[in-house]
């Protein structure tokens, strides 16, 4: 009978299928409790909530390149009116009127030219207006 004993309040002190309280870990918390479970949600929510806060106060203009470096790039490349004039070339409406556009919001004076071109490609070719152009990957599926 002593050895039943003994056993009896081993299981009962190390949370045994007789005990009524929760287990604990080694450092005394209880597993599966409650408390445990919602200090860790709370945790894990002002974790969270510092990120959201961290994430706001961050810049955008970080990664933003300098307007030297935007202008000495552009001053190799090609125009607005040169871009348009090739997609004329390439029978490509949509680019065409993109530059367009921004022709005319920077108040480029060969902005008229390039709104004749795409005025006569869009009399010229029709079907492509709708469509924005052709796309050769798409017309090797299709053909």
């Amino acid at each position: 009978m002593k050895r039943y004993e003994q056993f009896e309040q081993q299981l009962l002190r190390h949370g045994g299928p007789e005990s009524s309280g929760p287990q604990a870990d080694y450092l005394g918390r209880e597993k599966g409790g409650r408390r445990f479970r919602a200090r860790w949600l709370g945790m894990l929510a002002a974790l969270g909530s510092l990120l959201i806060v961290l994430s706001w106060l961050l810049p955008a203009h970080w990664k933003s390149l300098a307007p030297s470096v935007v202008e000495a790039a552009g001053r190799e490349s090609s125009t607005l009116l040169e871009l348009g004039m090739a997609q004329v070339t390439k029978e490509e409406p949509g680019p065409m009127a993109l530059m367009l556009a921004a022709a005319q919001t920077l108040g480029v004076p060969a902005a008229a030219k390039l709104d004749a071109a795409l005025a006569d490609l869009k009399a010229r070719k029709p079907e492509l207006v709708r469509c924005g152009g052709r796309d050769p990957v798409i017309e090797s599926v299709l053909v």
